[in-house]
């Protein structure tokens, strides 16, 4: 490098990230044409982690806090790398800031049915909402797993994945579920806990804490439910139970013409 390059290049001395917008989940910290000084300072702030990243490979993960960046508090990086301890220069080397704060009402909804197995008339279609809330726990596994190398990444990104990942354990939980749908939907509080508990380690596998999952409403086909309100005669559980049969069964072979 010559005299002239050495003077151009860009000295990086203070990092900090300044999350300008709710949903970032993820943010590179540019080093295009600039170099990050030994000893510069990394401010990582209360609702974030920093993460190094050198040629693919993870390096340290600083919490919140103020940092001076060297080889001392750098131990992977400079394993990496091969510094010693006398190491004073500049280098270049990937930074990601992560957003640690909660991602508040975020949407599920059932797309198509699933069943729940009501213990009087047997395999009922259900269809539901709700909301859940999540954030950030464990960087590496995040970057890993879900964002990789990317500039930027947002919580928008991630919906599909976790509307899918939800449905999944919905469509198991109450295809195993013995109870009466009117059970189920008095207490969609208690039901809400036990499939957070359920979700949790799917979630954590993202390195993700699920901090809330909601039932709001559960929602019976509308046939079906017109059947069960009708004002005039009380139907039989016979009835009820041909009727919900007839419904799989006409539900079953709508499908199989398609």
């Amino acid at each position: 490098m010559g005299l002239m390059d050495f003077l151009k290049k860009a000295l990086i001395d203070v990092i900090e990230w300044t999350e300008p917008a709710a949903g970032i989940l993820i943010y590179q910290f540019p080093m295009e044409d600039r170099e990050i000084q030994n000893g510069a300072h990394l401010t990582v702030k209360d609702t974030q982690l920093a993460l190094f990243v050198n040629e693919g490979k993870l390096a340290d993960l600083l919490v919140p806090g103020r940092h001076a960046l060297n080889t001392q508090n750098l131990p992977v990086l400079s394993k990496l790398r091969k510094w010693d301890r006398l190491f004073a220069s500049s280098f270049k080397c990937e930074l990601y800031f992560f957003s640690t704060m909660e991602q508040i009402d975020q949407r599920w909804s059932t797309q198509k049915p699933i069943m729940l197995r009501d213990k009087e008339f047997g395999a009922i279609p259900l269809q539901g909402q709700g909301s859940f809330a999540y954030k950030i726990k464990d960087a590496r596994i995040f970057y890993q797993k879900i964002s990789g190398p990317r500039a930027v990444y947002n919580s928008s990104e991630l919906e599909a994945q976790l509307q899918a990942l939800i449905l999944s354990e919905l469509s198991s939980y109450f295809g195993a579920l013995q109870i009466a749908f009117n059970e189920l939907a008095a207490e969609q509080g208690r039901f809400s806990k036990s499939l957070q508990d359920i979700l949790k380690p799917s979630f954590a596998q993202y390195g993700l804490v699920l901090s809330k999952f909601l039932i709001q409403s559960l929602i019976l086909p509308e046939e079906l439910q017109k059947h069960l309100d009708k004002p005039s005669s009380m139907p039989t559980l016979t009835d009820l139970r041909r009727y919900v049969q007839f419904q799989s069964l006409d539900s079953k072979a709508s499908e199989d013409s398609k």
